[in-house]
């Protein structure tokens, strides 16, 4: 037998459509405090008890509301913001669903108290789960006060699932801090039992803002505006990273949303910069045509759909990245280190090379191009078509044994400094290089350091990098996939010095960077073929593209981790990291751990 439709009484849909608005307390403080911002207070106070569980109270100066609107903004889908289904489109108020109050009255205790100006006598209005009563009197005011009280008192069902108390205030506290983001030259307080846990004066701007709420971060600019789209904040710079993305801030039009794939490109924007699983700190604000998104896809308004989406994903990843560089040494510029004691073995290369008249064998160290950043030592790994050099697992390419590193023999190679403040020691399981300075012991992880400075070189293409021509070219299969990424593959190769052509489904390499093999060449073509379907798609594909590739040269062309390396190889590294500030691999690992001479003491109990 069919089952018997009936229609819901209007209880229980106003149930559940408050479901669908007001998920936990923070909701009820998020539409709240969007209300009183679209009437226009500069100053809204918050109070909350149990975590919002008891008690919320919004306090704002805004327009307030007459006896007449006070009787109905508690109707459902009771608006002035909207007039017929094609205002939904052109949106540019915080809220206008007209939802939220009668959702919050369906499922708590609900007081309003409101009045246009501070003389005249206000009004107030009680509903409680969902029954109204009378409006009743109340003392002049201009603004208006709205009191929630035992929220889902009757549907304890909702009431179960809420967190603990504490836990809700961080979330009261985290829906504040976005709102006031967005709104930098309104006042918020919040105060929790009584103790006021946020006070937020006006702020005279954005950076003001951030300060008052993060601390003086050293924040980077972000300016951008292109196909309609325009950004504006400021990203941390990356020493500042946090350990999830939650803070990243992005808004549109002022009003927070969230976006996964924004998310990730803001992450590939950092790409080099952060350590693994380590997020940046970005507060950033999208403009654009209210027409061109729905901010109706989702009763919270937090999810948001775009008519072009790559739009804002290209353009977040460009703005960013041009941020970083702008700032030097974090992307697209990079500026080497002017204080060579800014490390401790800068200081130590910088005193072994003053003290000898000439460098070591295989050190050669070229003057600088005027246009290239890059000034320190070549490295110049065999061409194509040449032999490669024979293995250095146990030769140092200076006649010295690797066990012969260290004693007399060492001391006679490399002899102490005047100071006595740093030396080689050597390289430790064919893995990472050692160096005694004057403040501790030095790691460096040479794959990892050579790795970045390759890609560092790439960022100043064409100023330091040579394209060298193969004895023959070399033939690459494509498949169809491979074959069809070329149009986007090929001017990112390009510009990295390959010369490169496709035709018939076949790649045909006829020249690559001086610092890669053919076979290396080979790889990393196929590799960018293969990504360029996986980039960000819209304004900036090719920037997305580019910093993709230039990792993956970087990795190819890096002397192997697990190699042994001559001791003017080592030397030649360490040179490297004298000349240019390499904190990491492209990939964010660090290339230097430095281990003190009071962390050492320490763990031999001394």
């Amino acid at each position: 037998m069919s089952p018997k439709i009936n229609i819901l009484p209007e209880v229980v849909q106003n149930k559940i459509a408050a479901g669908e608005v007001i998920e936990r307390p923070a909701s009820v403080v998020k539409e709240l405090v969007e209300n009183a911002l679209d009437a226009g207070a500069q100053n809204i106070r918050v109070e909350i008890a149990n975590g919002g569980q008891d008690l919320i109270r919004v306090a704002d100066d805004g327009a307030g509301m007459d006896a007449d609107n006070l009787a109905l903004c508690v109707e459902r889908h009771a608006t002035s913001k909207i007039r017929d289904v094609d205002d939904i489109f052109h949106v540019t108020t915080m809220g206008f669903r007209g939802e939220a109050l009668p959702s919050i009255g369906a499922v708590a205790q609900l007081t309003i108290v409101s009045g246009t100006t501070a003389s005249a006598e206000s009004r107030a209005l009680t509903v409680a789960g969902g029954k109204r009563e009378p409006l009743r009197p109340a003392p002049p005011r201009r603004g208006t006060i709205v009191e929630v009280r035992r929220l889902f008192f009757n549907t304890p069902a909702r009431r179960k699932f809420m967190k603990s108390p504490s836990a809700e205030t961080a979330l009261i506290s985290e829906t504040l801090t976005r709102l006031a983001l967005a709104y930098p030259a309104v006042g918020f307080t919040l105060e929790n039992h009584g103790n006021r846990t946020l006070q937020l004066p006006a702020a005279p701007d954005a950076r003001a803002r951030l300060v008052a709420l993060f601390g003086n971060l050293p924040l980077l600019p972000v300016a951008y505006a292109d196909h309609g789209l325009t950004i504006a904040g400021f990203v941390a710079a990356p020493p500042e990273s946090r350990p999830n993305a939650r803070t990243i801030y992005t808004f549109l039009n002022r009003r927070w949303f969230k976006h996964a794939g924004l998310a990730r490109a803001l992450a590939d924007a950092f790409a080099g910069n952060l350590p693994p699983r380590r997020y940046p700190f970005a507060v950033l604000d999208f403009t654009i045509d209210p027409a061109k998104v729905d901010v109706n896809a989702h009763p919270t308004k937090e999810v948001i759909r775009f008519e072009n989406e790559q739009i804002l994903l290209g353009g977040a990843h460009h703005a960013v990245r041009a941020a970083l560089g702008n700032a030097g040494g974090y992307g697209a510029g990079y500026a080497p280190v002017e204080n060579p004691n800014a490390h401790p073995v800068q200081e130590a290369v910088a005193d072994y090379l003053s003290a000898h008249s000439a460098p070591p064998a295989g050190n050669n160290r070229p003057s600088a191009n005027g246009n290239s950043n890059f000034n320190g030592a070549k490295f110049s790994p065999p061409r194509a078509g040449q032999a490669p050099p024979p293995s250095r697992t146990n030769d140092t390419g200076s006649g010295t044994k690797r066990g012969e590193n260290l004693g007399e023999n060492f001391s006679a190679a490399r002899p102490l400094l005047a100071g006595g403040n740093w030396r080689y020691v050597g390289q430790v399981g064919d893995k990472y290089l050692v160096v005694e300075t004057a403040d501790g012991m030095l790691l460096v992880d040479p794959h990892a350091l050579h790795e970045r400075y390759n890609y560092e070189r790439l960022q100043e293409r064409p100023a330091t990098i040579v394209s060298q021509q193969l004895l023959t070219p070399l033939t690459v299969e494509l498949s169809p996939s491979e074959a069809g990424q070329s149009d986007a593959a090929l001017p990112v190769l390009r510009d990295a010095g390959f010369a490169v052509t496709v035709a018939d489904g076949k790649l045909s390499i006829a020249a690559c960077p001086d610092f890669i093999t053919a076979e290396q060449a080979a790889t990393v073509c196929r590799d960018v073929l293969a990504q360029a379907a996986e980039t960000l798609p819209g304004v900036a594909p090719y920037a997305a593209l580019l910093e993709k590739m230039r990792a993956k040269i970087a990795c190819h062309s890096a002397v192997l981790f697990g190699a042994g390396l001559a001791t003017d190889a080592a030397l030649d590294l360490l040179a490297k990291l004298l000349n240019h500030n390499l904190p990491t691999c492209p990939h964010g690992r660090p290339t230097t751990i430095l281990l003190t001479w009071t962390e050492l003491a320490g763990k031999f109990a001394r």
